[in-house]
């Protein structure tokens, strides 16, 4: 069996800003107030490189996640839009594979 000795790969994905839904109108939220998730940009890199037959290194990284959340209506400030943010840090691994 003849295989290609080293392999990468890099793929990114953009999800631009999305309205979700709408925010009930209360006391001091107004109407056409909704949730928003911002846009992010994702991405993954993953090589593989087979320095023997039956052994291989690989590497994969993949980009840190933020999960955000805004409320926005008509007459809401910048400074007062964003309501919950989390983020997560990227993802590295690496190693050596074998098989028998």
């Amino acid at each position: 069996m003849n295989r290609q000795k080293f392999n990468l790969k890099v793929s990114w994905n953009y999800r631009g800003r999305s309205r979700q839904s709408i925010v009930a109108a209360g006391r001091s939220i107004e109407a056409d107030t909704y949730r928003w998730a911002p846009n992010r940009l994702m991405y993954n890199a993953t090589g593989h490189y087979q320095f023997y037959r039956n052994w291989a290194m690989f590497a994969d990284i993949s980009s840190k996640v933020v999960n955000a959340v805004e409320i926005t209506g008509p007459r809401t400030p910048s400074h007062a839009q964003l309501n919950n943010r989390d983020e997560y840090g990227g993802v590295l691994s690496f190693g050596v594979k074998t098989s028998f």
